[in-house]
């Protein structure tokens, strides 16, 4: 299976306007404790921009664990006096052999015409392009409705067949081999779904959250939804995209409903 990589690319600021949007799950053990004790925390922005995704009733919608055994934990009772900087502190007997998930409810966005198409060209979101496209829209401002979800594997779920498991997200990126028995200069298999169904075409942007200065080219996926990255070396990587589509039955007059979605993993560390 061979690594796609746009050819666009190229020719587009990449790291500017999709860095804006990123947004991830991490879970670090948690300094002092025993085993199975993690911080979990969001966060949004990249580099210098980058903060905490305040863990607030109207924005989240779920946030769970899942076991190898395939027990779901909620984790919305724990959040407590660190919802404001995106922090909740978990111990719980497997935590560090599950996964770490989180969805949130969508919020409207309106951009002017200009932005808008460079948002959805450097996120590589197919079908918006295709729709404004196809019905003369690219000059107009583009209304969205977005939400958000995201995967994030302790060291010890990498190593484990729970890391390849679907969760069942609207949109989700899934490796497609358990990233812990990896190294450098192996290659890691993901696929994008989207509704439970194979997504080609989609852009998945890489970035080293230990190691922001480390570039790496955007993922194109395949037919199949799946593409291969090259692990370039031992790091926290974040895998992102966003998919969405067009809908006449939207609220506050919304032309898209769109997800960002992405995956947290430790490789080679």
């Amino acid at each position: 299976m061979a690594r796609i990589v746009p050819a666009i690319v190229s020719a587009l600021c990449l790291s500017g306007q999709a860095s804006a949007h990123d947004f991830w799950l991490r879970a670090d053990p948690a300094p002092d404790e025993g085993p199975g004790c993690y911080e979990v925390r969001t966060e949004i922005g990249h580099g210098a921009e980058r903060q905490a995704w305040p863990l607030v009733s109207t924005r989240l919608s779920a946030l769970r664990h899942f076991a190898k055994d395939g027990t779901i934990t909620d984790l919305q009772p724990e959040i407590g006096a660190g919802r404001d900087e995106g922090l909740v502190s978990v111990c719980m007997d497997g935590a560090e052999d599950g996964i770490f998930a989180i969805e949130g409810f969508r919020s409207f966005s309106e951009l002017e015409a200009e932005r808008f198409q460079s948002y959805i060209t450097n996120e590589g979101i197919r079908p918006l392009i295709v729709h404004r496209q196809v019905n003369g829209l690219t000059d107009t401002p583009g209304r969205e409705l977005y939400s958000r979800a995201s995967k994030a594997m302790p060291a010890g779920a990498a190593s484990d067949a729970v890391s390849t498991r679907a969760l069942g997200l609207i949109l989700e990126i899934t490796p497609l081999l358990p990233p812990g028995q990896l190294q450098a200069g192996e290659t890691l298999p993901l696929k994008v779904t989207y509704r439970g169904e194979p997504v080609a075409n989609a852009m998945i942007h890489v970035t080293a959250l230990n190691a922001p200065d480390l570039e790496v080219e955007p993922l194109l996926t395949g037919p199949d939804g799946v593409t291969d990255f090259l692990v370039a070396a031992p790091a926290h990587w974040m895998f992102h995209t966003v998919w969405g589509e067009a809908s006449s039955s939207l609220i506050m007059d919304a032309d898209y409903a769109t997800v960002f979605s992405s995956l947290t993993v430790r490789i080679g560390e």
